[in-house]
């Protein structure tokens, strides 16, 4: 996405929320909640950060 925005010249931001650790699969062990919870507040906030 990033490389596309750059050619196109259009501006472009990504967050990520890390739901897993490294290592083998445990889906029981995810924490997709954790990170849809800490991409919300992140995305609270944006428009202060990028303008201060």
């Amino acid at each position: 996405m990033a490389t596309a925005a750059q050619q196109f010249g259009v501006p472009a931001l990504e967050l990520r929320g890390i739901s897993n650790a490294v290592g083998p699969r445990d889906r029981d062990a995810w924490r997709i909640k954790d990170a849809l919870d800490a991409l919300q507040a992140a995305s609270s906030i944006l428009r202060e950060v990028l303008t201060s």
